[in-house]
């Protein structure tokens, strides 16, 4: 047959299929975008594992291997990408393990397929791979991620996926109360209300001293550290 096929869910309406096609068209996007990625390095083999791999744009002209156990150190950066691109398959080894270290997360892992990948028996696999082609993943490979083909199909056999969602964390909408120790000078509670895209600097304190007959309170102060 011919032209575009839905499956799993019910696309007989007009908005289901309108929400499908939107959805393949940000795929799409999003495979030009991590395509268009200009790499930070050119991987010297086809195959990659039993190594660390720090962030950064991995580029092959051809296909890239995962053997063995393949470690991605985000050296303590939460936000640090991983993007790999394959000009034409990925396959990983069976029982082969993608490892993330030192804050890295699987959500912030992507792998660009030019054609087709195949996740072999027992892998366990991170990231988010984008194939131009179709994707298969085999009998007890398991997924941090998505698997997510443009123009073929996903085959999937007693597999398991986790979505690490790479959310921020809310704010607290207000101070701690602190308990402070009788028998101190002087007490000192500092606070800063994070931001959605990180710390911001403490502006001020309220400190409060108690005794067995009194109570006292001083507001105000100037910054004293950053967070």
């Amino acid at each position: 047959t011919t032209g575009t096929k839905y499956e799993g869910v019910d696309a007989t309406t007009v908005e289901a299929k309108a929400i499908l096609a939107n959805a393949k068209a940000d795929l799409q996007t999003a495979y030009n975008e991590t395509a268009a990625r200009t790499p930070t390095d050119v991987l010297p083999t086809l195959v990659i594992g039993s190594q660390t791999l720090i962030p950064g744009v991995y580029f092959s002209g051809s296909s890239i291997q995962v053997t063995g156990n393949l470690t991605l150190d985000a050296q303590d950066d939460p936000d640090a990408i991983f993007i790999f691109q394959a000009g034409s398959t990925l396959v990983t080894a069976i029982s082969s393990e993608i490892i993330l270290i030192n804050g890295a997360k699987a959500c912030n892992v992507y792998w660009q397929v030019g054609s087709s990948a195949t996740l072999s028996k027992n892998s366990d696999f991170s990231g988010h791979v984008l194939a131009h082609t179709s994707i298969t993943s085999e009998d007890g490979a398991s997924i941090k991620g998505q698997l997510l083909a443009i123009n073929g199909a996903v085959t999937l056999v007693n597999n398991t996926f986790v979505n690490d969602s790479c959310g921020t964390t809310s704010k607290p909408s207000s101070p701690r109360s602190v308990l402070a120790s009788t028998g101190l000078a002087a007490t000192t509670v500092s606070w800063s209300s994070p931001s959605d895209t990180g710390g911001s600097s403490i502006t001020g304190y309220t400190a409060s001293a108690y005794t067995a007959s009194a109570y006292t309170q001083e507001t105000g102060g100037t910054a004293v550290a950053f967070c």
